[in-house]
């Protein structure tokens, strides 16, 4: 009697879940700039009340990762649709029903033979130089994300956040813009000019910047500072020297409105003294190395 108590109650449970499945559904399809993506068996779309009125119905077919992978990447133009509906489903949806939609809005993800690329050594080479710059304790980990032709071919997490913690680093993890700009301006400018014989990775800082040449970074080679082993300050907080004691900004820092002297845009109603950059040189040059 017991086991039967409990079962009885188990599909209770499961047939209420389902109707608020099926009532929040038809409250969906009901509302303007809905797309819902269903992952089952087509001739179920029949036991949904109103589905029909969806203003956006992606059937799919099959319920696993690739498909949820797909059908996220068509919602947002990564890919695009031209299957037809190969069955007539009640009186909701019939036979070739269906729309032909152009991707390319945005990249999207898929194999790298898809971009002419080789997946096994693809990822066999990002592995091993990976593991060697954790190894070497240039980076304490970091992701790896691969693009070709608006296709992302390659997306991977290494390591950890720091060397002191056991915070393993995700794809969700989201990096500072210094992160991203150090190796999408700064760095393919130096590979450029490394290749056309105009710069030299051993050569110190005060080679190129001769305003270091009487700082305690005078002959720290670039392969140090982009291998991030130069020992320089990681942080420095400049503007705790933009601001007086009562709250205000100094006179040579920020205004709320543009002009001659004040002619690069921070943010909205904040515009930064066109000499300020030198400050930024001369507390870089004074740090001290850690």
């Amino acid at each position: 009697m017991r086991e039967f108590t409990i079962r009885a109650n188990i599909r209770g449970i499961i047939s209420t879940w389902q109707d608020l499945a099926l009532s929040l559904l038809k409250e969906l399809s009901a509302k303007e700039n809905t797309i819902i993506a269903f992952f089952k068996n087509p001739y179920l779309l029949n036991q949904i009340d109103e589905i029909e009125a969806a203003p956006g119905l992606i059937l799919t077919y099959q319920d696993n990762l690739n498909s949820e992978d797909l059908a996220a990447q068509l919602i947002f133009g990564g890919v695009g649709a031209n299957g037809k509906l190969p069955v007539t489903v009640g009186e909701k949806f019939k036979a070739g029903a269906g729309l032909e939609l152009e991707g390319g809005l945005r990249f999207k993800y898929t194999l790298p033979e898809e971009a002419g690329m080789d997946s096994k050594i693809l990822g066999t080479k990002i592995n091993s130089l990976m593991q060697e710059a954790i190894n070497a304790r240039a980076i304490p980990g970091g992701q790896v994300l691969v693009a070709k032709d608006q296709k992302v071919i390659f997306h991977k997490a290494y390591g950890h956040h720091s060397y002191t913690d056991t915070i393993k680093v995700k794809l969700t993890d989201l990096y500072d813009l210094a992160s991203i700009t150090k190796v999408t301006s700064a760095l393919p400018a130096l590979m450029k000019l490394r290749d056309e014989g105009k710069f030299d990775l051993e050569a110190g800082i005060d080679t190129y910047l001769p305003k270091f040449r009487r700082s305690n970074k005078s002959g720290i080679s670039f392969r140090e500072i982009l291998a991030h082993q130069a020992g320089f300050q990681a942080w420095i907080p400049y503007w705790r020297n933009t601001i007086r004691r009562n709250g205000s900004y100094k006179w040579n820092t920020f205004k709320k409105d543009s002009s001659a002297r004040y002619p690069i845009k921070v943010a909205e109603d904040m515009w930064l003294h066109r000499n300020y950059k030198k400050k930024i040189y001369r507390e870089i040059k004074k740090s001290l190395s850690e």
